[in-house]
């Protein structure tokens, strides 16, 4: 994914290259501007690539005109098979953000799939898999 033109392009993906399994809890983890929530608006149709492809099989439920909290707990209680939640515990206090975490856990032993972008280091131990991102490329 690519933003600009020529000389000013910033090139917000590169190579991307990622198996996700239906019920994966992954945490994209790195420094703002690596490019976590680029990937998050991509596979959550919000964005389109510049170049390259995904094959996305799962189902989607799409929440729009909503508050940021609305779209939190319509997201949890609408039971979609896939959930993106972008920096969820940023603005919270230690304990809701722990209750979110553990809502998600349960929502993934369910067998939903859950990608969630963190800067915080306990919500990313909290996932299966952590995936590192730096300068759009994934570690």
């Amino acid at each position: 994914m690519t933003y600009g033109k020529r000389n000013g392009a910033v090139h917000a993906l590169r190579g991307v290259n990622m198996v996700m399994e239906r019920g994966d809890f992954l945490a994209f983890t790195g420094k703002s501007g690596c490019g976590k929530s680029t990937l998050l608006n991509i596979l959550g149709a919000v964005c389109t690539p510049t170049s390259g492809f995904y094959l996305f099989e799962l189902k989607v439920q799409t929440v729009s005109n909503l508050s940021g909290g609305q779209c939190q707990r319509t997201a949890i209680a609408g039971r979609p098979n896939l959930l993106l939640a972008d920096a969820l515990t940023g603005a919270l206090d230690e304990e809701t953000g722990g209750k979110i975490l553990q809502i998600f856990q349960q929502l993934n032993q369910r067998g939903m799939t859950i990608l969630i972008v963190t800067h915080d280091e306990e919500v990313s131990a909290g996932c299966h898999r952590k995936i590192r991102m730096r300068d759009g490329l994934m570690e």
